[in-house]
């Protein structure tokens, strides 16, 4: 079974022998809109939906890297320091005490071995939960975005043998 957590609002998906079992968002549980949280209503959701625990997980993929994410907000924060001190100083409580450490919460909360929680980069995760749920074999797409790099586009092709419906 795969767990896949596809995007910042924590929409997950199960998936057992490539058929899709669950979908769900953390935000439905919680009734917070935006839930940064861990999502772990969205997980059980998820388990119970496959009829397994964390330990018999194959994979549980998270929707982006953390240490990449971190390394991004702090050149960016930086870059404007001292003005943005309050924004650095809200950023590294949470970052420091909570996102960085992903697997480590994964492993404890659901007992995956850290070597089976793999990161996907977030906008393949935005593809990959847009491609998993289509009823397409096969898919091309163009995502492109503006930052504080410049644009960014990447081309992604997608061939899945997932059992769609017929």
């Amino acid at each position: 079974m795969l767990v896949h957590a596809a995007a910042k609002m924590a929409p997950f998906f199960a998936a057992i022998d490539s058929q899709l079992v669950a979908a769900a968002e953390e935000e439905r549980f919680t009734r917070k809109k935006h839930d940064y949280d861990l999502p772990k209503n969205v997980i059980q959701f998820c388990l119970d939906a496959g009829g397994v625990r964390g330990a018999g997980l194959d994979y549980v993929v998270f929707f982006e890297k953390p240490f990449r994410k971190f390394d991004r907000i702090l050149a960016t924060v930086l870059q404007t320091y001292p003005q943005s001190w309050k924004v650095f100083r809200e950023s590294m409580i949470t970052w420091m005490l909570d996102k960085l450490w992903v697997a480590s919460k994964l492993e404890s909360d659901l007992g995956v071995p850290k070597e089976k929680v793999l990161f996907s980069e977030h906008h393949v995760s935005h593809a990959a939960s847009a491609f998993l749920c289509s009823p397409f074999r096969e898919q091309a797409r163009l995502h492109s975005r503006k930052g504080n790099t410049g644009v960014a586009q990447r081309r992604l092709l997608g061939r899945y043998a997932w059992n769609h419906a017929p």
